[in-house]
C-alpha cells in the first residue's frame, strides 16, 4: 500500500514513474469496471451510473482510504476501515435480495 502511494506521488513529476503506475491502475480500474459491468447484468441498473463510473469511484475510494490510514488517521478521527467493509455488507445485502435476474426474490 505504502508503496503505490509513494509511486504515485513520484509519477506526479517523473513521467516514465507516472506512466508505470497509470498502466498498473488501468488495470485495477477495468477489473472494478468488468465486475460492476457483470453485476449489472446479473442484479439490474447500476441507477445514474455506468460500470466505468462505478469502477473509478469504487477504486478511488480504496486510492484515497489508503492515503488517509498511511497519513496517521485512526478509527477514532475517520472510519476509514470500517467505511470500506461496509461497501462488502452491502453488496452482500444487494445480492442477496435479488435472485440473479434483477428481480426481487421472493425468499423470506
Amino acid at each position: 500500500m505504502r508503496v503505490l502511494q509513494e509511486m504515485i506521488a513520484e509519477g506526479w513529476s517523473n513521467q516514465a514513474v507516472g506512466a508505470t503506475v497509470r498502466e498498473l491502475l488501468s488495470g485495477w480500474f477495468a477489473l472494478l469496471t468488468e465486475v460492476a459491468a457483470e453485476a449489472e447484468a446479473r442484479y439490474g441498473s447500476l441507477g445514474p451510473f455506468t460500470a466505468e463510473e462505478i469502477g473509478t469511484l469504487i477504486g478511488n475510494c480504496f486510492i484515497g482510504a489508503e492515503a488517509l490510514i498511511l497519513l496517521g488517521f485512526e478509527r477514532n478521527d475517520l472510519p476509514v476501515r470500517a467505511a470500506l467493509r461496509r461497501i462488502g455488507v452491502l453488496i452482500r445485502d444487494l445480492e442477496t435480495r435479488t435472485n440473479g435476474d434483477g428481480d426481487e426474490s421472493s425468499a423470506t
